[in-house]
Parts: C-alpha cells; structure tokens; sequence
C-alpha cells in the first residue's frame, strides 16, 4: 500500500487526526476506494473511513482505542449498500487462514516499528501514546 499526502480533497474530508491522515489518505489521489476497511481505532476516524468504501464496501472492527462513541452519516451505509461488521473473538479457524494469507502476499499487515525485547518499555510508551498507525514486532 502506497500513502499520499494527508491533504484532504474535494470527495473526502480530512482525517481528524494526524496519524489517521496517513492510512486515510492512502486512496485519495486516485479517487481509489477500498473493499473492506478492518478499523480497531473507532472514534473520530470511523465515519472518515466509511467514505474510503467502494459501493457495496464491508466495514469491520474489533476496537475501540480512540473510543467506542461515534457519529454516523446514515447515507452512507444506505446509499452506497455499504456492510458492517463487529468481530469479538473469531477463533483459531480464522486466525489460521489470516496467516496463511500473509505468509503468501495476499495479506500484508500495517506495520509502525519493531522493537528488540530489551526495548520493550519504547514500545509500550509509544502504544499508550496512541499515535502509531500498524502493529508492532517484537523480535526475541
């Protein structure tokens, strides 16, 4: 995945905050949209990334770091046939074929840093911080 400018254009609104402004904006510049959106942000973001969705678009989550209130745009969903979906626990199934998907390229996940065991304490201020976009790896 390619990431533009956080400049915000005339189809998409900006991002409300800085670090989201980097993953929203990915598609922006083509016009491009998204299949699905997997978000475990929420807050503020989550409208902003239901119009990153293409017509008949799947939203999911399994979060909320950036809060579990939010405010939608009705229009959205209905007009444009979008899909939504909350995830809680999925299983060892699903976690098995989300890592096959990764270990052929199908599937690539964001990632922010990575992060010696030693340095450990950096990962988890950086994390409270909640300014990161992607996971962290910590290698042994």
């Amino acid at each position: 995945m390619t990431l533009l400018a956080s400049e915000s254009t005339s189809r998409h609104p900006p991002c409300p905050q800085p670090t989201c402004s980097r993953l929203c904006s990915t598609a922006l510049g083509a016009g491009d949209a998204f299949d699905v959106v997997a978000d475990v942000v929420g807050g503020d973001t989550f409208g902003v990334l239901l119009k990153l969705l293409r017509r008949g678009g799947r939203y999911t989550t399994a979060g909320a770091i950036a809060g579990p209130k939010t405010k939608i745009d009705l229009r959205d969903l209905i007009y444009r046939d979008l899909e939504m979906h909350g995830i809680s626990n999925s299983g060892p199934a699903a976690f098995a074929q989300i890592v096959k998907l990764i270990e052929v390229n199908r599937l690539k996940p964001l990632l922010d840093g990575t992060f010696r065991l030693d340095e450990l304490p950096e990962a988890q201020a950086k994390l409270l911080k909640r300014s990161h976009v992607g996971k962290f790896v910590v290698t042994v």
